[in-house]
């Protein structure tokens, strides 16, 4: 995906929230942690995890236009995250070719963003709808198997809400 479709997918969430998503939403967390984890170990960004420019980490020359986003991004977290998705959406689209075959690290966090917008942040927790993650170190999410599948289907199964 390039950074361009990207924008065009965050600028498109409803920042509102809402609890009808929150199992899948929570699932999804835990699947950026993975990811992310593993990001860390590879870059050596292992002190910066669970949130960082993973992008620039691999290649900083390699930025997108962050003014693609808009300004209907709130939150600090939220802001900074779609930043970095956009700048990795560049550098896989300019190097994609030269990056590990890791699985794309911020998918993960644009889709709970779609499922009901943001989350939060306190005293080193992570909250999803109310939801915390205990303060584990980056190893203990370093799983080879993906905790989520991000088909919407899938999502829907968890949440109750398939038809």
């Amino acid at each position: 995906m390039t950074a361009s479709e990207l924008a065009r997918r965050l600028r498109a969430i409803s920042w509102d929230g809402g609890f009808r998503h929150t199992r899948s939403r929570v699932a999804l967390m835990s699947e950026y942690l993975r990811r992310a984890a593993w990001w860390a170990g590879h870059v050596g960004h292992t002190g910066e995890w669970p949130f960082f420019d993973i992008a620039g980490a691999v290649d900083p020359t390699v930025r997108a236009d962050v003014s693609l986003l808009g300004p209907g991004i709130p939150g600090w977290y939220a802001r900074r995250i779609c930043t970095w998705a956009l700048h990795f959406a560049e550098l896989s689209t300019v190097a994609g070719d030269r990056l590990p075959g890791l699985d794309d690290p911020f998918e993960p966090l644009i889709v709970l963003f779609e499922r009901g917008g943001d989350f939060t942040t306190a005293h080193g927790r992570i909250e999803v709808d109310l939801v915390q993650f205990p303060q584990r170190p980056w190893t203990a999410y370093r799983t080879a198997d993906p905790v989520v599948d991000l088909d919407p289907a899938a999502l829907d199964r968890i949440d109750g809400t398939t038809p």
